[in-house]
């Protein structure tokens, strides 16, 4: 029975891949000379291929809102018009209880409208249509623009990645991840994780036996389904859609409306509900471009109580991160696909902390339904769910330092060593299992990674990555490169647990018989015996083809 009602979801589930929040990713028309994929191809998995919502047919532009009028009243306000800000409105922030209160008296005597207030930071949300706001607002210690979250209008596109097809991980979450099935059913319990989204369906049939509570008294709705989707991923206790820490405690805190829209404000209440709620983790699946002072202080409102917070860097394919995950203290989460490859429309920059799946996962969805879902908005769960875990079996930590415990154990993909799509690497739950362990020797080829821009020459460098992803230090490494009937054989520095190196391989492709598939085969071996040899083996095709092509 549950086979069949699989295969129906999965049928269905294509049609809600749609994206919201921060799965609104873009298609690139650019291509790279050269590309790497795997020498096998994969077992057949569902692909999430359901067109996204088009954003203009939920909002327009917030610069489509802004008229002469306005413009004019506001000309000489001390907050005048930034494009991309929604207009009309500015966040005031206090320096102090008494001058907060004092502001909201000459605010509601002034007759400016006060759309909403956060008492513990000291921060008010007005409309600024009338000019009288203006003196009040000279008084706070910081005024600030409000802007949307959840579609906002993206930047340009640039990603090297744009043009890659992703891979979806399908039914194989947890067990990429390290998991063993069912060996999980403890994790995260006596963990609090807010997940600040569209809601929760905790009646929905695979969360029925999770703990979920609710700021709003009703989990019964998520009429955009995506809050379901990402609680799914951390405590679904089904066999169809597994989450990473079914046991943790979710608190379900709506901060998004009907259409999957928000504010940063409205955003940076969520947050301190949150924090007063006693959440020990905070779930952001969510973002926008611009920063807002009310929303650095909830940020900072958290981190002065110790709470991890995770956020997703944005789907936009873009050298720009979203807020809050471009704030340094926030764990910036991007996505990769099947392929351990950074996903086509993560975002990405030097904020960016580490990369969790975000292609193609199956999870639950409004209406007792499954999706294929993709985006960052996914991942972002996934690394949350991780540092409950970590938090749970090393009870001496704090939140924060069990995230970091969760970024230190991530495994290195795209470039070697941090790089600005993947930070530290890819989410492994085994490696996070192993913190404190002594004795694991275990090193690994990481990948093949090409940059066709050398020196000029024709020359193709191809840099193999091999990371120490033990808990001992690592010496008399080898690494055996084979291309094509051509074996060489490097000797690599040293490693310490947790450091990376890389190895350059020139190709020139006029000595290649096919340039344009050649296969690498790499594999690192140690002085001792390495535990976990199914990583020290990594073989790809390399493609190498004109820029006409």
């Amino acid at each position: 029975m549950k086979r069949a009602l699989l295969a129906l979801c999965l049928i269905g589930a294509l049609g809600l891949s749609i994206w919201f929040a921060w799965s609104l990713g873009r298609r690139s028309q650019s291509s790279p000379q050269a590309t790497v994929s795997p020498l096998t191809p994969l077992a057949s998995h569902e692909r999430a291929t359901k067109p996204r919502l088009n954003p203009g047919s939920l909002q327009e532009s917030p610069e489509d809102f802004i008229d002469d009028e306005w413009q004019r009243v506001n000309e000489s306000s001390p907050l005048p018009y930034l494009a991309g800000a929604l207009p009309d409105e500015a966040t005031l922030q206090f320096g102090s209880e008494q001058e907060y209160r004092e502001a909201l008296d000459t605010l509601y005597e002034a007759g400016v409208p006060v759309i909403d207030t956060i008492d513990g930071l000291w921060a008010v949300r007005i409309r600024t249509s009338s000019p009288a706001w203006r003196n009040i607002g000279e008084n706070a210690r910081e005024i600030g623009h409000n802007f949307p979250v959840g579609l906002p209008k993206p930047p340009t596109k640039d990603s090297i990645y744009s043009s890659q097809v992703n891979e979806p991980y399908g039914q194989n979450l947890l067990s990429s991840l390290g998991v063993d099935p069912g060996t999980n059913t403890r994790w995260g319990e006596g963990i609090t994780i807010a997940v600040l989204d569209s809601g929760v369906m905790g009646n929905h049939q695979s969360l029925q036996k999770a703990t979920i509570r609710t700021t709003n008294g009703d989990l019964s709705r998520d009429s955009v389904g995506h809050g379901t989707g990402v609680a799914s991923l951390i405590v679904n206790q089904d066999g169809i859609a597994p989450g990473l820490a079914p046991a943790a405690t979710v608190i379900s805190i709506p901060v998004l409306n009907e259409l999957g829209l928000s504010d940063t404000f409205t955003v940076a209440s969520g947050i301190v509900t949150a924090v007063d709620g006693g959440a020990q983790v905070i779930n952001m699946s969510l973002g926008a471009y611009g920063d807002n002072p009310a929303l650095r202080a909830a940020i900072n409102y958290a981190l002065e109580r110790n709470v991890a917070i995770v956020a997703a860097v944005g789907n936009d394919g873009a050298g720009q991160v979203a807020y809050p995950a471009a704030y340094p203290e926030v764990i910036a989460v991007g996505a990769d696909d099947f392929l351990k490859r950074p996903a086509s429309f993560t975002n990405y920059g030097e904020a960016v902390d580490i990369s969790a799946p975000g292609v193609g996962l199956v999870t639950a969805w409004s209406g007792d339904q499954y999706g294929a879902v993709s985006g960052t908005s996914f991942s972002t769960p996934l690394v949350s769910a991780a540092v409950a875990v970590a938090l749970q079996h090393n009870p001496h930590l704090t939140p924060r330092q069990a995230a970091q415990v969760v970024i230190d154990a991530a495994d290195d993909i795209a470039a070697p060593g941090d790089d600005p799509f993947s930070g530290a690497g890819t989410l492994n739950m085994q490696r996070v299992m192993d913190y404190g362990q002594r004795g694991i020797y275990d090193a690994a080829v990481t990948g093949h990674n090409i940059n066709t821009a050398t020196d000029g020459t024709a020359y193709v460098q191809v840099d193999i990555g091999v990371e120490n992803r033990g808990t001992e230090y690592l010496n008399g490494l080898q690494l055996h490169v084979n291309y094509e009937g051509h074996e060489e054989t490097y000797y690599l520095t040293a490693l310490n647990p947790g450091e990376s190196t890389l190895q350059t391989l020139l190709l020139d492709p006029a000595a290649l018989s096919n340039p344009a598939a050649t296969e690498i085969t790499s594999t690192v071996t140690l002085s001792s015996e390495d535990l976990r040899p199914a990583n020290d083996t990594q073989a790809s095709v390399i493609s190498i083809t004109s820029s006409e092509e």
